[in-house]
This record gives C-alpha cells, sequence and structure tokens, in this order.
C-alpha cells in the first residue's frame, strides 16, 4: 500500500481476511467480537515513520503508539517476570 487513500488500508486489510482491529465497517464477526472483548475504541491504525520529499526537502516524522492503543497489546502480549 503506496497512500493512507480513503478505506484503502481498511478495505484491502478486510479482503486478505485480516481487518483492522476496531473497525466497525469492513469486519468481522469475530474480529468486531474480539474489538468489543479487548474494549478498542477506535480502528487500531498508526503510523510510526513517515518519510517523503517536498520541494527538495526531506521530512521525516516518527511517533510513539498512543496510550490507548498501547493499552490493547498490553492486554494481549503478557509481560515476563
Amino acid at each position: 500500500i503506496k497512500t493512507g487513500r480513503t478505506h484503502q488500508i481498511r478495505v484491502t486489510c478486510h479482503y486478505l481476511q485480516h481487518p483492522v482491529m476496531g473497525d466497525n465497517v469492513y469486519c468481522f464477526k469475530n474480529s468486531r467480537r474480539l474489538s468489543n472483548r479487548l474494549e478498542i475504541q477506535r480502528q487500531f491504525l498508526h503510523c510510526h515513520y513517515l518519510a517523503f520529499k517536498f520541494k527538495n526537502k526531506r521530512y521525516d516524522f516518527e511517533c510513539k503508539l498512543r496510550n490507548d492503543l498501547q493499552l490493547v497489546l498490553d492486554k494481549l502480549i503478557p509481560v515476563s517476570c
């Protein structure tokens, strides 16, 4: 996927039988049930790194995962003692 055009990522994931968690439009019954169980309040989409060139200047951006999405991962991945 080269762009984030309207619904492109969500539709592609749905087509590949791997819907985005928290997506209430392009989902399957099981993914909706799991999203509800994990209390996901929005689509679990995040761009960690983005880079592009504009007017001969390169722009790079990094962004940590937001707390609400990190909490979901913490529910799924047990912390080793």
